[in-house]
């Protein structure tokens, strides 16, 4: 049995919170106890909404209503179908770290479907990808993300996910460092503890390389890293792919500029990165 969330989030109109949560129950194989209800009203969330109509909440909280019901069904699987497509960007802000805690914590397998390269960054663990109609790539986000043959053939945006540790913060300068395979990144200050996972996805074109250490430059984050793979992108690109320690790194910059810096397999740079994306900051 699959538990189903469109992009729709097809409450009915006429019941309350509580009554279209507890409707997935109905075609439940083994029905959930007391318990194991009140466990998912706290995950998502929904213990002041309980008595609302349907007509009265937010995007958001219509989202968060109707996973409610799918998880009250006892799914075996999770199908969430492009669930958060129809919401603004701050209603994707509130339902995300709802969604982080159903994958944390429920152990149910999710499939999640979506066109979205910031959502897959932070919800997924492994991710295919679908091109007219076919698979052309599978396998961890790291890997799929950071693959050159996707991202050059467009099939792909260009850009990276790093997973990292909160490692301290800067309250003087409302800054936080995160860290990962022997390096550090400076993002501005997040809410979360020390020791703490983040995911971070880096856009290829916020990546520039250079042959010396840059000095006098208003960039927080200079990283070392060694070149492993060329190839050429669509228009006047080339896409770069970097090692940081054991993470991967792609940087897009114009083939005139790869050509002047004479970039070769194996050569040591540095990278400088201009913008950092965080997930659930």
């Amino acid at each position: 049995r699959m538990g189903v969330v469109f992009q729709d989030s097809r409450l009915f109109p006429h019941l309350n919170v509580q009554s279209n949560l507890f409707y997935g129950m109905r075609r439940a194989a083994a029905k959930p106890d007391a318990h194991e209800i009140d466990a998912v009203i706290s995950l998502l969330g929904l213990g002041h909404l309980l008595e609302r109509k349907p007509r009265t909440l937010s995007g958001g909280e219509r989202s968060r209503v109707a996973l409610g019901r799918a998880l009250l069904m006892s799914p075996r699987a999770l199908l969430l179908d492009e669930p958060l497509a129809a919401l603004d960007a701050a209603r994707k802000n509130e339902i995300l770290p709802y969604l982080e805690r159903v994958r944390d914590e429920s152990r149910i397998p999710i499939l999640y479907v979506s066109h979205s390269m910031d959502e897959v960054a932070r919800l997924a663990e492994r991710i295919i990808v679908l091109h007219e109609g076919r698979v052309i790539a599978e396998g961890s986000l790291f890997d799929v993300t950071s693959n050159l043959d996707l991202i050059s053939g467009g099939a792909q945006l260009p850009g990276s996910v790093l997973e990292a540790r909160v490692s301290a913060h800067d309250e003087t300068h409302a800054l936080s460092e995160l860290s990962f395979s022997g390096a550090t990144l400076v993002v501005p200050a997040l809410s979360r503890s020390i020791g703490e996972k983040v995911r971070v996805r880096i856009d290829a074109q916020d990546v520039m390389l250079a042959l010396t250490k840059p000095e006098g430059i208003s960039a927080n984050n200079v990283l070392t890293a060694s070149i492993s793979k060329i190839r050429s992108g669509s228009g006047p690109y080339e896409d770069v792919l970097l090692s940081v320690g054991g993470a991967k790194l792609v940087a897009r910059i114009t083939r005139r500029s790869a050509t002047r810096l004479k970039l070769e397999i194996g050569q040591e740079i540095f990278a400088v990165i201009k913008s950092v994306t965080v997930g659930g900051r």
